[in-house]
């Protein structure tokens, strides 16, 4: 998790337009949401 977060940090830096920051959120979510599966798959 700790991860995600410096990708989603290191987004904010880079890409400072607000469509952008909307895109990047999504894309950590559904990192966020294939670890879960894959977790969730190996339990």
């Amino acid at each position: 998790m700790l991860v995600l977060h410096t990708v989603y940090m290191h987004m904010l830096m880079v890409t400072p337009s607000y469509l952008n920051l909307e895109l990047g959120y999504i894309a950590v979510a559904m990192s966020y949401v294939i670890c879960l599966m894959f977790i969730s798959g190996r339990i």
